[in-house]
């Protein structure tokens, strides 16, 4: 089975300036036919490259993304858990006591004043 050379070229057009000042370069068509092809792949390299780190870059944001859905979960979980509609009386009395004495026990530290317990 035989290729057709024809079938195998590649042409390219250019105006006839363009022609003109190829004439003049110490260079064939060919020479400048492969500087375009190469400078063509340079593009695609960098550009696959820079599609490559975007491609981490999202993947690392999308890790973050998972850690903090992972954190806004559980604070919603913890507000459920003390919610004061859903404990009861002492449990929640037990609870406001503490975190009133956390708190006295910030201002102490801060401000250098007795505790409040």
């Amino acid at each position: 089975m035989s290729v057709d050379p024809k079938d195998e070229m590649i042409s390219f057009r250019t105006k006839g300036k363009y022609k003109r000042k190829a004439k003049t370069l110490p260079c064939t068509y060919e020479d400048i036919f492969v500087a375009g092809l190469d400078q063509l792949s340079k593009e695609i390299n960098r550009l696959e490259h820079e599609k490559g780190e975007l491609e981490l870059q999202k993947a690392t944001l999308e890790g973050e993304l998972a850690g903090i859905t992972a954190r806004i979960t559980a604070i919603n979980n913890r507000i459920r858990i003390i919610a004061p509609s859903k404990l009861d009386k002492e449990t929640l009395s037990k609870m406001i006591g503490n975190a009133s004495s956390e708190y006295a026990d910030e201002i102490y530290s801060v401000h250098k004043e007795k505790s409040l317990d």
